[in-house]
């Protein structure tokens, strides 16, 4: 059976205003070749009343000849052509080689959401080694696929560059070691909190390193310095890293929100009983002096152990302190709740 639908990142999730969307198109039962489609038009009705279209050509859309739905097409929007939060109506044109129409196709109120930026501080804990090979390429490798995963309008900048980007983040790849490991941490953070409106304060932390040979892997979140209220991530990871640094920055706004229906309520806090449970790590208790001393952590990769978890309730930043009573992040794609642009 025909059918259409827009996507961001990933499928079934809502989908926010000024972010790259795809447009997929199942054609079953009728079958695409290049003899059938060389051109897609699109005309696209904005909320407030401007109407634009957009054209893609043969080498510009996708032709996916099997999946469980059949044969699909797949186009996308830019993110600057979606700019308005509200109500959308799209209309694809299928255009043949002989310039008519083979098929058309609707969506009607297609809502696009606001979106808060996200604004990260990445840094690589002491290691005991010089920076391996590839540590930090794959930090930023890791923080493209969340910008594109996560309900951000599109680009990418570092902080206090480009302002327009939904993801702006900095990485510091110089870690302070022994005696006082890693206390180089919270000073780092403390440089961009409460800063004046018009430049970036960052949201969240994410601190990791590669393991050294004969370590585990592992990740936990939830972490906040003496006096600050930044959550941050401490993360034992090889490459890639985008897996991770998507699911311990999302846990520490909250994933799962208690209203989402991959919540496992039996398992461990803010967990998904989907594919999400697979990341935990023994608990490492705070150093007596509550120092930043985190790089040493124990972590490893396990599955539903009990003994094996992340941070509790109790050690957790409560998400609505910063993006207000829902968790900042909607359930599904560790999503950002809706709210206006920083």
């Amino acid at each position: 059976m025909s059918e259409i639908f827009l996507l961001q990142g990933l499928r079934q999730n809502t989908l926010v205003a000024g972010k790259t969307t795809a447009i997929r198109i199942f054609t079953d039962p009728w079958p695409i070749t290049d003899k059938d489609v060389n051109t897609i038009n699109a005309r696209i009705l904005l909320p407030d009343g401007y109407s634009l279209t957009k054209q893609w050509l043969r080498n510009e859309f996708v032709i996916i000849p099997n999946s469980s739905k059949g044969q699909s097409i797949v186009v996308e929007v830019p993110g600057k052509l979606l700019p308005t939060v509200g109500i959308y109506y799209f209309q694809v044109l299928l255009i043949n080689p002989i310039g008519g129409i083979a098929a058309t196709y609707t969506l009607d109120q297609v809502q696009f959401l606001p979106t808060k930026d996200l604004r990260v501080m990445v840094s690589r804990l002491w290691s005991g080694t010089p920076t391996k090979p590839g540590e930090v390429e794959a930090a930023h490798m890791a923080m493209q696929r969340l910008a594109t995963l996560y309900p951000l309008r599109d680009g990418i900048s570092t902080l206090d560059g480009d302002y327009s980007a939904g993801l702006r983040y900095n990485v510091n790849d110089d870690p302070m070691g022994p005696p006082n490991q890693d206390g180089h941490l919270c000073p780092l953070f403390a440089t961009y909190l409460n800063r004046p409106p018009n430049v970036d304060s960052i949201d969240a932390g994410i601190t990791y390193r590669f393991p050294n040979p004969g370590e585990g892997s592992g990740g936990n979140s939830g972490h906040l310095c003496p006096n600050q209220n930044l959550p941050y991530s401490v993360i034992v990871w090889g490459a890639p890293l985008a897996t991770v640094f998507c699911q311990e920055t999302a846990h520490s706004f909250g994933l799962e929100a208690p209203q989402s229906p991959h919540l496992d309520p039996g398992f461990d806090a803010h967990h998904s009983k989907d594919i999400l449970d697979n990341i935990k790590v023994y608990r490492v208790p705070s150093p007596p002096d509550n120092s930043a001393t985190v790089g040493g952590v124990y972590a490893k990769r396990c599955g539903r152990h009990p003994a094996c978890r992340e941070s509790t309730l109790d050690d957790r930043l409560d998400g609505s302190g910063m993006y207000g009573p829902a968790t900042a992040f909607r359930a599904g794609v560790c999503g950002l709740y809706a709210g206006p642009y920083h």
